[in-house]
């Protein structure tokens, strides 16, 4: 080989491992809001103090906080979110799992399983949202609770 085609196949080898090196990602920014659609509800997940992790869980179209974390105020959401009449604390294991839709570079996949998580360990808020949900409508309707109701007994004797 000739000093000439050394020199060629040298600078084609810098060349080409150039090419193959790769600057070191910066870590990609994450997001502090998330919505979409569970079921038939628009929803939306938020990091109030930008932690990377979940704060609190919001109805889209009523703006109403369903979901807070014990360490979040619901005063620091901002932007006018209410807080819903039957308000769960967020628990770890939710928060921990919704958290990762804050990810930008979650694929569809990785985006899907997490929500699944999120509708399993939904299930088990259940009871409380329902025993609350059935008050309030029992307040709201001013009937009395079971066993209280004469069913218009009065009115036939």
């Amino acid at each position: 080989m000739t000093t000439r085609g050394f020199s060629l196949f040298a600078l084609l080898l810098t060349a080409l491992l150039a090419g193959c090196a790769s600057q070191p990602q910066q870590s990609l920014a994450l997001r502090t809001e998330y919505c979409d659609t569970y079921l038939i509800y628009d929803m939306c997940v938020r990091d109030i103090d930008a932690d990377g992790a979940v704060d609190l869980m919001y109805f889209a179209d009523t703006r109403e906080i369903f979901m807070l974390s014990e360490s979040a105020e619901p005063e620091l959401a901002g932007e006018n979110l209410d807080v819903h009449r039957c308000l769960q604390t967020l628990g770890d294991a939710l928060r921990d799992t919704s958290s990762q839709l804050l990810r930008p570079d979650i694929g569809f996949l990785a985006r899907s399983r997490v929500r699944s998580a999120m509708l399993i360990s939904y299930t088990a808020y259940l009871p409380a949202i329902n025993a609350c949900m059935d008050k309030q409508r029992v307040a709201a309707s001013g009937a009395a609770a079971f066993a209280d109701d004469d069913f218009g007994e009065d009115d036939f004797f």
